[in-house]
């Protein structure tokens, strides 16, 4: 109900008046949603869980209404098709019946889920009207085109399309640029000829890079805004992930300091950031907690498939690795310690992603965000529908492996990951099986048949299944994009 309210006032905000009337039937995870444009119904299902647990938002309706079928532009529906592909959902029109979903095949995990069916709801508005009101402006088929193009890019960037401020009055045109005259404000109307012009394309220049440096020196996490497509556009919604929302999270962990002068990094003395490898030793070392960090291993295990951990250190010659569990409503840090068979073997969980200690006084003893609390973990898994063991699987004593390191102290030494040497050249990534290869780097298929990759190693952006026949025959394939 919040993701469909936020969406709403969010076109409210920018002059959207029209909304869809919105029935909401709740099944656990699962949600039904019954939108009503006037008499033309939408029934939307959104199954709130991991990915590999059902997690998908499938939309089925009829993009035209009976009533209009003798007078609409476009039955193919191609701009709303646009709109759809560039939030990242697959799309079939047939006989103008819609069929949009979002599941497994495309999300990463359960946040990104909650975010697509965020942005779906800023779309719910527009489902009806976006072919109609470009199919309607007096510019040529190819000019439309680039309309459509223009406009979802924009629609991805900022979640609203404010169609009375991009229109002219008699909704038949795009307004370019408004110029103050003497006789008042006059339109200019874009001609359709060359590249897509509106009254909010106007150049940011170096505004958006410096802005972002300066916010990085507050909190290390905030990502590195790129502009994405022709136009360089950066919208509100990627300020709100990217900016805002990091920032929030440093203020409310005590990261971050409110001042005269405005926000600041809070004193080392008062805060600072551990490492996973440090936590690990520490613990290790004083024993407290062992028992409950090992039962914490075993409720990870089964969850290792629908995570991507990445190294962050080692503690003696075990490696340390961290990930993000996306809850439906907050992120997990995910900390591991593995043993020789490369299984964990202790972990603990952070609320947030970002392990620290802080205190209110420097006399204070410090505190830290490790949690390992087994129900508390339990009880966010089985919320958010994630796999758990059942109690006769979770282990009654501690690992052999850490026995075997709390005896031999030399073991019990953190270690961050192994530094480049100068002039050796890696790449860093995140395993997808287990193995190592050895051989000679082939980028992509095309123009080369599966012999040719006998002991090589693929390189690709993504990997689909026709692929089957060249990594039969590869030593090892690495692929650079999100697609496998």
């Amino acid at each position: 109900m919040a993701i469909a309210a936020d969406a709403f006032a969010r076109q409210l905000l920018y002059g959207h008046e029209s909304f869809p009337r919105v029935d909401i039937f709740c099944y656990g995870n699962e949600i039904h949603y019954f939108l009503a444009f006037r008499n033309h119904p939408a029934f939307l299902r959104i199954n709130y869980s991991p990915p590999l647990q059902g997690g998908m938002i499938d939309l089925e309706y009829y993009g035209v209404s009976k009533y209009e079928l003798s007078s609409h532009p476009d039955f193919s529906l191609d701009a709303l098709q646009r709109f759809f592909r560039s939030l990242g959902f697959g799309i079939q029109v047939e006989n103008t019946r819609v069929h949009a979903r979002y599941d497994k095949e495309q999300t990463p995990d359960l946040k990104s889920l909650c975010e697509k069916a965020e942005m779906l709801f800023c779309l719910a508005p527009y489902l009806l009207d976006i072919d109609w009101t470009i199919g309607s402006l007096k510019l040529d088929a190819e000019a439309r085109q680039k309309v459509a193009s223009a406009w979802a890019e924009s629609f991805a960037v900022w979640g609203v399309l404010p169609l009375r401020l991009l229109l002219t009055k008699d909704r038949q045109g795009i307004v370019e640029s408004v110029l103050a005259t003497p006789t008042g404000r006059r339109e200019v109307v874009w001609s359709g000829k060359g590249a897509y012009q509106d009254r909010f394309g106007a150049e940011t220049g170096d505004f958006f890079p410096r802005f972002y440096t300066l916010a990085h020196r507050l909190d290390p996490d905030i990502a590195s805004l790129l502009s994405e497509g022709g136009r360089g556009m950066i919208g509100q919604i990627r300020l709100e992930r990217s900016l805002l929302l990091p920032l929030r999270k440093a203020a409310a962990r005590g990261e971050l300091t409110e001042t005269s002068e405005g926000y600041e990094q809070t004193s080392p003395e008062l805060f600072h950031r551990m490492s996973e490898p440090e936590k690990f030793a520490e613990l290790i070392a004083s024993g407290d907690n062992l028992k409950s960090a090992a039962t914490l291993a075993s409720i990870i295990a089964p969850l290792e498939r629908v995570l991507s951990f990445r190294t962050t250190g080692s503690v003696g010659y075990s490696e340390v690795q961290s990930t993000r569990l996306s809850l439906q409503d907050e992120d997990l840090g995910i900390h591991v310690m593995r043993g020789e068979r490369r299984g964990a073997c202790i972990a603990f969980y952070t609320r947030g992603t970002v392990l620290f200690q802080r205190r209110a006084k420097t006399d204070d003893p410090w505190k830290s965000n490790a949690f390992f609390n087994t129900a508390e973990f339990l009880g966010l898994l089985r919320r958010a529908n994630y796999p758990v063991p059942g109690l006769e699987q979770l282990p009654h004593g501690l690992p052999e492996e850490v026995c075997r390191i709390r005896a031999n102290p030399a073991e019990t030494l953190p270690a961050e990951p192994r530094r480049p040497i100068p002039g050796e050249r890696t790449v860093g990534g995140l395993r997808a099986s287990p193995g190592r290869a050895v051989g000679r780097v082939l980028f992509g298929t095309k123009g080369r048949t599966p012999e040719d990759f006998a002991g090589a190693v693929l390189v690709t952006a993504a990997l689909q299944p026709h692929d089957g026949p060249f990594l039969q025959r590869a030593a090892g394939v690495v692929s650079t994009g999100a697609e496998f």
